[in-house]
């Protein structure tokens, strides 16, 4: 699952990846920079509620301090309800008496309060002993009650003082709403330290009064006996923060909005900055790639910057550029290798010279897109070049190519046996007009092709246009000049090779075993075309005589010389073979019987007339041979017959004398 979505985010255009990282990014930051700014205004609110609140607890120990001094504390409490119906989110505000002041009090009671009261009490005793001393002495009625009267407000006084005292004297209770409620009062008491709380909406802040080395209100009351560091009491404040927190959510929320259309803002001006500087100009590079790799090597990209996309765009033209020309040469190196294949197929697929060369040409001159090709082979003495093959001249043109060898640029190639490449025939100084078979050639190659470092002839390629020639095409020409020489000296040696098979090597006629399939060939065709055959067939009279008298060396050289006398006196088309030994045989194409008679009878003749060497030793005076002579289809209609009915005749012509035709 979690590969699939990888794979599929790697697969996001590079502007979406981008443009999607950046608005996580900024999406995060602003949720961190929300949430900073909430926690911030939190602790604001927090720091200045402290501040409030230690305010607000100093003006109540102020209020307090100045209730007990007017000894008025007894409307504290009214005083407290008055301050939480004046401020709407005070829930709740008292003061935490610690046990130490008490203490305090009544110490204060006790130095500060009683004694003076005493002083007083023991005054008033004093005057009322004075007064009973003198009640005594006096008579006057008048004085008297005058006296009674002080003496029993002197009373009235002590019992008052007493009072006092009594009260003074006694222990002061904590008012139990002054009392300490839990733990955090409990605790704000024990440390001196202040405690806040926030929870939500609702906020508890206890701050104790401490007493300290001294100030304006802290020489009476509670402090005047209280030690630097007593813990007094404290004031306790419960309040809520919905209101300040609302304001906080609200701002919050205001301030969300305004980072959402920031953002919104941000992602379009990134989004256009990148879509103008950075995506359109790779949209742009692939619109460049794409071209390229479907084998559009001639596309450039714009460079329109000297950026890194700029830099990017020039590169690619570089390996662009690169690619084009290693693509040219790939292609014509394929175009090469194509041809040369070609070349080699066709020089494969015959012996025959003739066909060889003109495929050769066709091939080579449409593979490469040559306009004019040809092949010029030397005579045997190397005096003259002839066309052996050509394409794209007139039977004209040819006609009139007779490339001198002894001068001009085919000389020199065939001589010195080195290419030439001429790359334009009007600049070039070593060309001559007779060296330009047409006037529409504008650049030629010229290849010797030989075999075992001698010429066997040049291969001559010619484009109509100048320039049109590399250096590079010497490398092919050359090898299908080796290809061609190595062709032509593979089918010379199949020529000589099947003239060996079908060939007697003494005589050099045809051998019985090329008569065997010339002979059923022959009969085939003289069969289709309704055309006559004869076939003559003679052997030498006594020639074994003439062997064990002259010798076998002499017995060979007359069979060369009859081998010589029967072709100088038959027809191209007819066909000699040496039968076996001192046998031989012709195959006469459309010849009658009679025909062939006289043919025969004209060969007896001269025969028996040559002068061969001993022939006048031999038992007819004279070097003779008998012959026999059948037709198709009057003797026999097969090649079997046509030989056996020719070979009995030829015996005949042997029991009846010898040196005879006779016919089948």
């Amino acid at each position: 699952m979690l590969s699939n979505v990888a794979k599929r985010i790697r697969n996001l255009k590079l502007s979406t990846k981008f443009i999607g990282a950046m608005s996580i990014v900024l999406l995060v930051m602003t949720v961190l920079d929300i949430n900073y700014n909430a926690e911030k205004s939190h602790k604001i609110t927090h720091a200045a509620v402290k501040e409030w609140t230690f305010l607000f607890a100093e003006n109540v120990r102020v209020s307090l301090n100045t209730l007990m001094r007017k000894g008025e504390m007894d409307i504290r409490f009214a005083l407290f309800k008055a301050m939480q119906e004046e401020l709407s989110d005070l829930e709740d505000v008292r003061v935490i008496r610690s046990k130490l002041t008490n203490d305090i009090f009544m110490e204060v009671n006790r130095r500060e309060i009683i004694p003076p009261l005493m002083e007083t009490k023991n005054l008033y005793e004093k005057q009322i002993t004075e007064i009973k001393t003198t009640l005594d002495t006096t008579q006057d009625a008048d004085e008297r009650d005058e006296l009674q009267e002080q003496l029993d407000d002197l009373g009235d006084s002590i019992e008052e003082i007493n009072e006092q005292i009594d009260e003074a004297s006694a222990f002061i209770a904590i008012d139990p709403r002054e009392q300490a409620r839990d733990e955090l009062d409990e605790q704000v008491l024990s440390t001196g330290k202040s405690i806040y709380m926030f929870e939500g909406d609702s906020a508890r802040v206890l701050i104790p009064y401490v007493a300290k080395e001294k100030g304006c209100s802290e020489n009476d009351g509670c402090h005047t006996y209280a030690k630097p560091g007593d813990v007094l009491g404290a004031i306790s404040l419960e309040f809520s923060l919905a209101s300040i927190n609302q304001q906080i959510s609200d701002n919050n929320i205001e301030m969300a909005g305004t980072w959402l259309l920031r953002f919104i803002t941000l992602m379009v001006v990134i989004t256009g900055l990148l879509s103008l500087i950075i995506t359109g100009n790779i949209n742009k590079m692939l619109g460049v790639f794409s071209r390229v790799s479907k084998g559009d090597f001639s596309v450039r990209a714009t460079i329109d910057s000297e950026d890194e996309i700029g830099k990017l765009a020039d590169g690619f033209n570089k390996m662009a550029s690169s690619l084009e020309e290693t693509k040219a040469a790939l292609d014509k190196r394929l175009l090469e290798i194509y041809a040369l294949y070609n070349v080699s197929k066709t020089l494969n697929a015959s012996f025959e010279t003739d066909q060889l060369l003109i495929r050769l040409i066709d091939d080579i001159s449409k593979d490469m897109d040559i306009d004019r090709m040809l092949i010029l082979i030397p005579d045997k003495n190397f005096t003259q070049l002839t066309v052996a093959s050509h394409t794209g001249f007139t039977e004209e043109e040819v006609c009139s190519i007779r490339p001198n060898i002894h001068e001009g640029i085919y000389s020199l190639v065939a001589f010195a046996g080195i290419c030439r490449l001429i790359e334009d025939i009007d600049t070039d100084v070593t060309i001559t007009k007779q060296d330009i078979f047409s006037p529409d050639i504008g650049s030629l190659v010229i290849v010797p092709f030989l075999r075992r470092g001698k010429v066997m002839g040049l291969i001559c390629a010619f484009r109509d246009r100048p320039n049109k020639f590399a250096f590079s095409d010497l490398n092919l020409f050359n090898s299908v000049a080796e290809h061609l020489a190595i062709a032509l000296e593979n089918a010379r040696l199949f020529e000589k090779t099947k003239m060996m098979a079908i060939t007697d090597g003494l005589t050099e006629l045809f051998n019985k075993r090329y008569l065997i399939d010339v002979l059923d060939t022959e009969i085939a065709r003289a069969a289709r075309c309704e055309h006559d055959l004869s076939f003559l067939i003679m052997d030498i009279d006594n020639f074994k005589h003439y062997n064990d008298t002259n010798g076998h060396p002499a017995g060979d050289t007359l069979l060369k010389e009859l081998a010589f006398l029967i072709t100088s006196s038959i027809r191209k088309i007819d066909i000699p073979c040496r039968y076996g030994g001192e046998e031989f045989v012709v195959v006469l194409p459309e010849t009658s019987k009679t025909n062939a008679k006289i043919v025969a009878d004209k060969l007896l003749k001269k025969i028996a007339s040559h002068p061969f060497a001993h022939a006048e030793a031999q038992p007819l005076g004279c070097i003779s041979v008998s012959m026999g002579l059948a037709a198709y289809p009057y003797d026999a209609t097969d090649d079997d017959g046509l030989v056996y009915a020719a070979d009995t005749a030829m015996y005949g012509a042997k029991t009846s004398g010898k040196n005879k035709v006779v016919l089948s």
